[in-house]
């Protein structure tokens, strides 16, 4: 990920240039292969280059065609090929080799804000015409990249970190309490507009930001999950062949760089995105560099990654890391010099990656990751009484016969669901945490707004139902933005092939048997591709839970520590947080990490909210 910033005072003051340094400067520590910035009249612009790409090494930011239209971005444009031979075809001299950042922009000459519909990718830009003095922000579909934004009267400032645009003189400290008040409940905020303070926004995924001397800002979707769309083939090796097909140009898209790194477990999803990385990249005829890193416990739960992971490492004849995190204890790492996490984050544990693993990853800057394979091939729940119950009756018969032809026996009736619908043992039993403050809880109506989450609510999408929810589930730019250097601070970009545009699209488009029982249809694909034993592993979670094993080594003075924070108690009630944090009696009945929602808001409260936060305090590691 790259770094880019920008400052507009809409009401004619120049923009200071120092100003301008200095947030870019920020960026540095993981995006400093190039900074640059520009500043001229009103605006300024500035850019933190990390190169992970091969046609990055020709790449000026911010940069411009000529004439007064400039732009600065951090994106990755995948379906390069098309895009270039249609803006040939529109007039543009484009060279093939052409940085992504001129693609976007030749886009916009030839599109205007319909670019957007161009593009694929992973993306986050900002083009300022200077001579309408407009601005135009735009956010990839799925929000792996992310862009914050302020407004102080005529001032507006954006950056894809949040910490940059906060040390802005004019951006406040003032919290956003509903989304604390999310965090608290949920463990991440669900309003995709919104970030842990009143005057820094988050522009949502999908979306596109317009800002002008005349008009204040204004978000408009430009993109939703499709809903409609059919693919029905009359030979079932079809539907893999074109899977196939789709998965091997998402990943080899994401390929673009001399070194990559996968990281994987010994399930399915990751290994299939690092076999078929190794397949094209051995196919290129190009000496490349694959590294493979799996996260294990030897000693702390039974877990069997290891050796899985080391099956598919020996398959493939390619490096392999083994991350033990056994040790890991709460908070720890969390004061790594010059991070400071941006928003409150859930986690039971930290633990600071090993010498070992910095060397094994030295000098690589792209992770492929299996994110998105569990929400893109989710199975069809209760499938026989569901069609029952709608009445569609062919597409029952269609789908129990091409389950048995497949799989050798019939979907699920889904008889167990309907029963403890029936009886009402559902999610609805969850309770919200019992240590939130009554006051705060009585003025946001968190009650309303506990159950407005937690109620399921009524999918768009006729056939493929669990796959469009789960897709659409606001868990994921959250999760990515987790993952962003702007917010970890470490210089590498991750890269998600089954958050692909073309393969969503087609994913959502097959009937629900048989392809999507127990990944079926990456299963069949990965033949030949994948140690049988891997390809067949069924789908399995962890063995044991590693929160009650590392839980005795919560320090108490950290603990008292971390519940003293400054502006706490307006959210917690500290009185009712059980002495031992993982209590059963006292947590949610399904959610068993609740209690250290509070701890964790302690810290960033204590130590990352003012931007000159003291150093933790003995107990913090």
């Amino acid at each position: 990920m790259s770094g880019i910033v920008g400052v507009l005072n809409l009401d004619g003051r120049p923009v200071d240039i120092a100003l301008v340094e200095r947030l870019t400067e920020k960026m540095r520590p993981w995006a400093g292969d190039r900074l640059a910035n520009a500043v001229e009249g009103n605006a300024g612009l500035g850019y933190a280059q990390l190169k992970t790409t091969d046609e990055a090494a020709t790449e000026r930011q911010p940069f411009n065609l000529g004439g007064n239209i400039h732009i600065v971005a951090d994106a990755r444009i995948d379906g390069r090929a098309e895009l270039i031979r249609e803006l040939r075809g529109n007039g543009r001299c484009v060279t093939g080799d052409a940085p992504d950042v001129e693609l976007i922009l030749h886009a916009y000459h030839v599109w205007n804000r319909q670019c957007v519909h161009k593009l694929l990718g992973d993306f986050v830009f900002a083009i300022w015409d200077a001579d309408r003095e407009h601005l135009f922000c735009a956010r990839d579909h799925f929000g792996v990249k992310t862009l914050f934004y302020a407004e102080m009267g005529d001032t507006f400032v954006f950056a894809n970190a949040l910490n940059v645009i906060r040390l802005h003189p004019e951006v406040g400290d003032e919290l956003n309490e509903p989304s604390i008040a999310d965090f608290l409940l949920f463990g991440f905020n669900q309003r995709l507009d919104t970030t842990s303070f009143k005057d820094i926004h988050r522009l949502p995924p999908a979306h596109t930001l317009s800002r002008s001397k005349r008009d204040r800002a204004v978000t408009q979707r430009y993109w939703e999950l499709p809903t409609n769309g059919a693919i029905r083939y009359r030979r079932q090796f079809e539907y893999v062949e074109h899977f196939n097909e789709l998965f091997e140009v998402s990943v080899a898209d994401r390929l673009r760089g001399k070194r990559v790194s996968v990281s994987m477990s010994g399930g399915l999803d990751s290994t299939s995105v690092a076999s078929m990385a190794h397949s094209i990249l051995s196919n290129r005829k190009n000496p490349f560099d694959m590294r493979l890193c799996t996260n294990v416990y030897d000693r702390l739960i039974p877990d069997k990654e290891r050796q899985y992971a080391e099956l598919v490492a020996r398959a493939l004849n390619v490096p392999i890391h083994f991350e033990s995190v056994d040790d890991a204890k709460l908070y720890a790492g969390w004061s790594r010099p010059g991070i400071h996490l941006p928003e409150p984050v859930e986690t039971f544990r930290v633990a600071p990656a090993t010498k070992a693993y910095h060397e094994f990853m030295a000098d690589c800057r792209i992770v492929l990751t299996g994110y998105g394979g569990d929400p893109a091939l989710a199975a069809p729940s209760a499938y026989v009484v569901n069609r029952i119950r709608r009445g569609e009756l062919s597409e029952l018969v269609r789908g129990v016969w091409a389950c048995l032809s497949t799989h050798g026996h019939p979907p699920s009736l889904g008889i167990r669901s309907l029963i403890m619908e029936k009886l009402g043992w559902t999610s609805s039993e969850i309770q919200m945490p019992a240590w939130l403050n009554r006051e705060f809880v009585t003025r946001f109506d968190l009650e309303g707004r506990w159950n407005q989450v937690k109620t399921p609510g009524s999918t768009r999408h006729a056939v493929r139902t669990e796959a469009y929810a789960a897709l659409g589930d606001s868990v994921w730019p959250y999760s990515f933005g987790e993952l962003d250097p702007g917010c970890s601070g470490r210089p590498v970009e991750f890269r998600h092939p089954f958050f692909d545009l073309r393969l969503v699209r087609y994913l959502l488009a097959l009937p629900r048997q048989p392809w999507f029982v127990r990944k079926a249809l990456l299963r069949e694909a990965m033949k030949g591709r994948l140690p049988e034993t891997v390809r067949l592993r069924p789908k399995t979670v962890l063995c044991g839970d590693p929160a009650h094993a590392v839980s005795p080594d919560f320090d108490r003075s950290c603990r008292d520590g971390l519940l003293s924070a400054p502006g706490l108690s307006s959210f917690v009630d500290r009185s009712a947080i059980p002495v031992h944090i993982w209590d059963k009696p006292t947590l949610a009945s399904l959610e068993s990490g609740d209690n250290i929602r509070p701890f964790s808001l302690g810290y960033w409260l204590n130590y990352c909210w003012r931007p000159c936060s003291a150093k933790p305090a003995r107990g913090v590691i």
